[in-house]
């Protein structure tokens, strides 16, 4: 860290360059705890959007890789803190069919496949019971990657539990209302928490492993577009109670959000539910199959 400090000291740049490199490397330092991996950077990156913050971080740990002989710093960096693209012409529909949000049949289609993997019972339940949850909430990955068996259980009495700021890129706890197939499936999540191994039932890398292992045709992020879509194209979920859920959109409502944040908690939850508590993702002989693992 002195090192490039003093490299950025004694650069030809504009003082007011230099401290802004200073300051955002201090903070990027702050955030790590000097401490480099992976998760770290994949916070960072997520927290901070600015793309200063992301170039000097990047360049710090370039510098930092030539002088500690650590070359996967490198590789950290160039794949965790991207640069951003250069823009190009958008078209306002799905060019491929990747670019597709996918529909609920696509939805329902993955977990017939997982359902009928060689995985095991408890590990076709968690994805499943994440799928659900992600689908009906919008909850971006990372979010329902950290969520706790604390964190969730209050949603099994109240249908809806408190994501905390902390694992989340925005900077205010939010309700996630949790719908009663949800409810279904997190109980039956909870009736085996003593096999699960550690307290994140839904842990991003595990999940996200699990589906590309087994060649499922989903991804987490396919997740948060799809419950954006359904809930303002299909179920009609008026944009501000979206906003307010899944964190969409927060500059667009601001201070609409301001006064809507203030009700109760039961409130907004039974704001989302109206549209949300009867939907059903899993088809009947999904649940069948479902109950039949246990």
């Amino acid at each position: 860290m002195n090192l490039w400090l003093k490299k950025v000291e004694e650069s030809d740049k504009k003082e007011i360059t230099k401290k802004d490199i200073r300051d955002r490397t201090l903070k990027f330092w702050r955030f790590t705890g000097g401490v480099i991996t992976p998760e770290k950077l994949i916070d960072y990156a997520s927290r901070y959007k600015h793309k200063e913050d992301r170039r000097i971080a990047r360049n710090f740990l370039n510098f930092a890789a030539d002088n500690l002989n650590a070359p996967i710093l490198k590789t950290w960096a160039k794949e965790f803190l991207p640069a951003p693209e250069k823009k190009k012409e958008k078209a306002l529909f799905a060019e491929t069919e990747e670019e597709a949000t996918k529909t609920i049949d696509d939805i329902r289609y993955a977990i017939d496949r997982i359902l009928d993997s060689k995985m095991n019972y408890i590990t076709k339940l968690r994805l499943i019971a994440g799928i659900v949850l992600g689908a009906s909430t919008g909850l971006r990955p990372y979010e329902l990657g950290r969520l706790t068996f604390s964190m969730l259980k209050p949603a099994l009495d109240k249908q809806y539990f408190i994501l905390p700021s902390e694992i989340s890129k925005t900077a205010f706890r939010r309700v996630i209302p949790v719908n009663k197939e949800s409810i279904e499936l997190l109980e039956m999540i909870f009736e085996l928490k003593d096999k699960i191994k550690g307290d994140k039932p839904f842990a991003y890398k595990t999940m996200s492993n699990n589906l590309a292992e087994h060649k499922i045709p989903l991804t987490l992020e396919d997740l948060r577009h799809f419950s954006t879509t359904y809930s303002l194209t299909v179920l009609g979920v008026p944009g501000i109670t979206e906003a307010a859920v899944a964190a969409h959109d927060t500059d667009k409502y601001g201070v609409r959000l301001e006064h809507y944040v203030k009700k109760r908690p039961e409130e907004i939850r039974d704001d989302y539910l109206k549209f949300w508590n009867d939907v059903r993702i899993l088809t009947e002989e999904q649940r069948r199959k479902i109950e039949g693992l246990f």
